[in-house]
Protein backbone atom coordinates (compact mmCIF):
# COMPACT_ATOMS: atom_id res chain seq x y z
CA UNK A 1 0.00 0.00 0.00
CA UNK A 2 2.52 2.25 0.72
CA UNK A 3 4.16 1.65 -2.81
CA UNK A 4 1.26 2.89 -4.35
CA UNK A 5 1.18 6.29 -2.12
CA UNK A 6 4.66 7.03 -3.23
CA UNK A 7 4.08 5.84 -6.87
CA UNK A 8 0.56 7.98 -6.84
CA UNK A 9 2.20 10.99 -5.00
CA UNK A 10 4.93 10.59 -7.95
CA UNK A 11 2.46 10.72 -10.67
CA UNK A 12 0.73 13.57 -9.06
CA UNK A 13 3.51 15.78 -8.82
CA UNK A 14 4.76 15.11 -12.17
CA UNK A 15 1.40 15.72 -13.89
CA UNK A 16 0.81 19.20 -11.74
CA UNK A 17 4.65 20.04 -12.46
CA UNK A 18 3.63 19.49 -16.73
CA UNK A 19 0.54 21.21 -16.43
CA UNK A 20 2.38 24.23 -14.67
CA UNK A 21 5.07 24.02 -17.06
CA UNK A 22 5.42 28.07 -19.37
CA UNK A 23 4.11 28.31 -22.84
CA UNK A 24 6.56 28.09 -25.50
CA UNK A 25 7.10 30.12 -28.49
CA UNK A 26 5.86 27.27 -30.22
CA UNK A 27 2.76 27.50 -28.26
CA UNK A 28 2.34 31.39 -28.60
CA UNK A 29 2.66 30.74 -32.21
CA UNK A 30 -0.14 28.64 -32.44
CA UNK A 31 -2.52 31.35 -30.96
CA UNK A 32 -1.10 33.96 -33.33
CA UNK A 33 -0.67 32.64 -36.03
CA UNK A 34 -3.49 32.69 -37.72
CA UNK A 35 -2.60 36.66 -38.60
CA UNK A 36 -0.31 35.76 -40.73
CA UNK A 37 -1.52 34.10 -43.55
CA UNK A 38 0.48 32.22 -45.88
CA UNK A 39 3.25 31.22 -43.92
CA UNK A 40 4.57 27.77 -45.73
CA UNK A 41 7.56 27.22 -42.96
CA UNK A 42 8.87 27.67 -39.38
CA UNK A 43 11.76 27.34 -37.32
CA UNK A 44 11.91 27.45 -33.57
CA UNK A 45 14.51 27.43 -31.19
CA UNK A 46 12.58 26.52 -28.33
CA UNK A 47 16.14 26.81 -25.71
CA UNK A 48 16.17 30.57 -26.68
CA UNK A 49 12.39 31.45 -27.07
CA UNK A 50 12.70 32.45 -30.85
CA UNK A 51 11.10 31.48 -34.22
CA UNK A 52 11.49 32.74 -37.07
CA UNK A 53 8.81 32.24 -40.11
CA UNK A 54 8.20 32.85 -43.91
CA UNK A 55 6.27 31.74 -46.75
CA UNK A 56 5.37 32.37 -50.74
CA UNK A 57 5.94 35.99 -50.63
CA UNK A 58 9.11 37.98 -50.21
CA UNK A 59 10.29 38.51 -46.64
CA UNK A 60 9.26 37.08 -43.68
CA UNK A 61 9.36 37.44 -39.77
CA UNK A 62 10.40 36.62 -36.30
CA UNK A 63 9.16 36.27 -33.11
CA UNK A 64 10.77 36.16 -29.45
CA UNK A 65 9.42 35.84 -26.12
CA UNK A 66 10.79 37.64 -23.17
CA UNK A 67 9.71 36.43 -19.49
CA UNK A 68 10.31 38.02 -16.29
CA UNK A 69 8.65 38.62 -13.07
CA UNK A 70 6.49 35.54 -13.98
CA UNK A 71 5.03 37.08 -17.09
CA UNK A 72 5.82 36.90 -20.54
CA UNK A 73 5.83 39.61 -23.45
CA UNK A 74 5.57 38.29 -27.11
CA UNK A 75 7.54 40.25 -29.86
CA UNK A 76 6.30 39.66 -33.17
CA UNK A 77 8.05 41.49 -36.24
CA UNK A 78 7.35 40.76 -40.04
CA UNK A 79 8.92 42.37 -42.94
CA UNK A 80 8.02 42.49 -46.61
CA UNK A 81 10.29 43.09 -49.65
CA UNK A 82 10.03 44.79 -53.08
CA UNK A 83 11.67 46.49 -54.31
CA UNK A 84 13.40 47.29 -50.41
CA UNK A 85 12.96 45.28 -47.21
CA UNK A 86 11.01 47.27 -44.79
CA UNK A 87 9.33 46.17 -41.46
CA UNK A 88 5.49 45.69 -42.00
CA UNK A 89 4.89 44.62 -38.52
CA UNK A 90 5.98 45.22 -34.93
CA UNK A 91 4.25 44.88 -32.01
CA UNK A 92 4.20 43.43 -28.43
CA UNK A 93 1.34 41.12 -26.87
CA UNK A 94 0.45 40.23 -23.61
CA UNK A 95 -0.28 36.85 -23.42
CA UNK A 96 -2.06 36.77 -20.32
CA UNK A 97 -4.24 39.80 -21.26
CA UNK A 98 -5.65 37.57 -23.89
CA UNK A 99 -2.40 38.71 -26.24
CA UNK A 100 -3.62 42.06 -25.96
CA UNK A 101 -1.47 44.90 -28.49
CA UNK A 102 0.87 46.35 -25.69
CA UNK A 103 3.18 48.01 -27.92
CA UNK A 104 2.31 51.45 -26.14
CA UNK A 105 3.21 50.21 -22.88
CA UNK A 106 6.39 48.70 -23.14
CA UNK A 107 8.03 50.54 -26.17
CA UNK A 108 9.85 54.30 -25.75
CA UNK A 109 9.04 56.94 -28.52
CA UNK A 110 11.99 56.38 -30.72
CA UNK A 111 14.36 59.02 -31.71
CA UNK A 112 13.81 59.25 -35.35
CA UNK A 113 16.18 61.82 -35.69
CA UNK A 114 19.06 59.88 -34.32
CA UNK A 115 17.96 57.04 -36.15
CA UNK A 116 18.08 58.79 -39.44
CA UNK A 117 21.27 60.51 -38.70
CA UNK A 118 22.94 57.29 -38.05
CA UNK A 119 21.98 55.36 -41.17
CA UNK A 120 23.31 58.06 -43.27
CA UNK A 121 26.55 57.74 -41.43
CA UNK A 122 26.51 53.92 -41.49
CA UNK A 123 25.26 53.45 -45.19
CA UNK A 124 27.48 56.31 -46.85
CA UNK A 125 29.96 53.96 -48.06
CA UNK A 126 27.57 51.38 -49.59
CA UNK A 127 25.41 54.48 -51.77
CA UNK A 128 22.32 53.58 -49.56
CA UNK A 129 19.20 55.70 -48.68
CA UNK A 130 19.17 56.72 -44.96
CA UNK A 131 15.19 56.72 -44.81
CA UNK A 132 14.55 53.61 -42.97
CA UNK A 133 15.28 51.07 -40.97
CA UNK A 134 13.98 47.64 -39.40
CA UNK A 135 14.07 45.62 -36.28
CA UNK A 136 16.13 42.02 -35.62
CA UNK A 137 14.52 40.56 -32.81
CA UNK A 138 17.19 38.97 -30.36
CA UNK A 139 17.70 34.95 -31.01
CA UNK A 140 20.41 35.56 -27.87
CA UNK A 141 19.54 37.40 -25.61
CA UNK A 142 16.94 40.27 -24.89
CA UNK A 143 17.93 43.48 -26.39
CA UNK A 144 16.33 44.04 -30.02
CA UNK A 145 18.65 45.74 -32.62
CA UNK A 146 17.59 48.74 -34.69
CA UNK A 147 19.21 48.18 -37.98
CA UNK A 148 19.31 49.54 -41.39
CA UNK A 149 17.24 48.78 -43.82
CA UNK A 150 20.06 48.86 -46.45
CA UNK A 151 22.49 47.05 -44.88
CA UNK A 152 21.09 44.79 -42.26
CA UNK A 153 24.76 44.39 -40.48
CA UNK A 154 24.60 47.92 -39.32
CA UNK A 155 22.96 48.36 -36.01
CA UNK A 156 21.77 51.85 -35.66
CA UNK A 157 20.14 51.70 -31.92
CA UNK A 158 18.86 49.31 -29.56
CA UNK A 159 16.01 48.70 -27.49
CA UNK A 160 17.11 47.07 -23.88
CA UNK A 161 14.42 45.15 -22.11
CA UNK A 162 14.45 46.12 -18.65
CA UNK A 163 13.44 42.44 -16.35
CA UNK A 164 12.17 44.55 -13.49
CA UNK A 165 10.13 46.87 -15.59
CA UNK A 166 9.18 44.46 -18.40
CA UNK A 167 9.59 47.62 -20.96
CA UNK A 168 12.26 48.46 -23.20
CA UNK A 169 14.62 51.69 -23.27
CA UNK A 170 15.73 52.93 -26.35
CA UNK A 171 19.54 53.70 -26.57
CA UNK A 172 21.25 55.12 -30.10
CA UNK A 173 24.83 53.18 -30.56
CA UNK A 174 27.63 54.97 -31.42
CA UNK A 175 28.99 55.58 -35.26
Amino acid sequence: MQFHLKTFALAAFLLGSSAQARPTVLDYWMKVRAQFPGVTFVNADLANDYLEFGGAWEGGGQMAVWRYQGRDLIGLMTTGCGPVCVTTVFKFLDPQQGFRDVTRQVMPKLDEAALLKANRVKVKDIGGEPGFYTFELPQHGTTIHIVSGYDREAVLAKLVFDQKTGRFRFQVVKP
